[in-house]
């Protein structure tokens, strides 16, 4: 196992509070925990539904469903553009949380944690119910509605993952954040402490980044890994960052690999719809939860490193 990536990320700081100290405290449990009771007993039911699957399916629609998988991870630069509303994540802060007077994501930033934390889980019922309906429905289709699931459940997902991002300030949108979206879709499907912490890794960059670019006064809400990458004067910012293609590359096949097998379980005779209803289910639990940690580690190493500058 790697050496724990959270270190760096979210090292005790005097700019922390309490609240915040225990959060970082909940962010390196997770990223060193083992597997969820979840993930595991799903792993343990998944075995015979992929056998049964694996012998009821043809080659063809294997192929068919991990090339879907391939090509929506491929586009996420183009979907992260239309799949997600800022004003709407804005609307809510100022509507249900009681932050009345934020007019910009980047307001967020200077926004008590308790609430940014009340905020982003907001996102997770709605969205976990909508996945969990559609994998239903197309369960009961056979191949072609499948195939036709995959883009929906990861438009569901990359949609979650930019709302629980903007909560704490930050716009995940544009080929700059597909690293970032890959990384939180890793670490979800994965569930191993070994690609928690190269998330980790990857929002720790991003989150020097962010505060370096900063200047007082301007409204910065994207981010991603570009700017750190470019930077080139802070070798220590940019450490562990997967940013070439053929890392990304990686990432995609792994994603895929782990989501065709359960997806094909989704064509046995009788158990499609709740096949598909609880795969989907527990693939956007974990994305909730994966981009909900990761998206406090980027919020308070983007704080610390606000307050060390001023």
């Amino acid at each position: 196992m790697p050496a724990p990536a959270h270190d760096d990320v979210l090292a005790e700081s005097e700019a922390f509070d309490a609240y915040e100290e225990n959060a970082a405290k909940e962010i390196r449990r997770w990223a060193d925990g083992d597997p969820s009771a979840l993930s595991k007993a799903l792993r343990l039911l998944s075995k015979p539904l992929d056998w049964a699957a694996e012998r009821s399916a043809t080659e063809s629609a294997m192929k068919e469903v991990n090339e879907r998988i391939v090509a929506v991870l491929d586009s996420l630069s183009e979907a992260s553009t239309w799949t997600y509303d800022p004003e709407h994540v804005l609307g809510r802060a100022r509507d249900d949380i009681d932050l009345a007077d934020t007019a910009s994501l980047a307001d967020l930033r200077a926004a008590p944690m308790p609430r940014l934390d009340e905020l982003a889980r907001t996102f997770f019922t709605e969205n976990t119910i909508l996945s969990a309906l559609e994998g239903g429905g197309t369960g009961l289709g056979g191949v072609a509605l499948l195939a036709a699931d995959v883009p929906i459940l990861f438009t569901i997902n990359l949609r979650l993952i930019q709302q629980v991002a903007a909560s704490y300030g930050f716009r995940f949108g544009g080929p700059r954040a597909r690293p970032l979206v890959l990384r939180v879709f890793s670490a979800a499907v994965a569930d191993t402490p070994e690609a928690r912490q190269e998330a980790l890794r990857e929002l720790r960059a991003a989150g020097k980044a962010a505060a370096r670019g900063e200047a007082p006064g301007t409204d910065r809400d994207d981010i991603g890994v570009a700017a750190a990458s470019s930077e080139g004067t802070d070798p220590e910012g940019t450490e562990g960052t997967d940013t070439t293609e053929n890392q990304s590359r990686v990432l995609i096949n792994e994603i895929a690999r782990n989501i065709a097998a359960r997806e094909m379980a989704q064509l046995i005779p009788l158990a499609g719809a709740a096949t598909g209803a609880g795969l989907n289910y527990w693939f956007t639990s974990a994305t909730a939860e994966a981009a909900y940690m990761l998206s406090r580690a980027l919020f308070l190493e983007h704080r610390r490193l606000q307050q060390q500058q001023a």
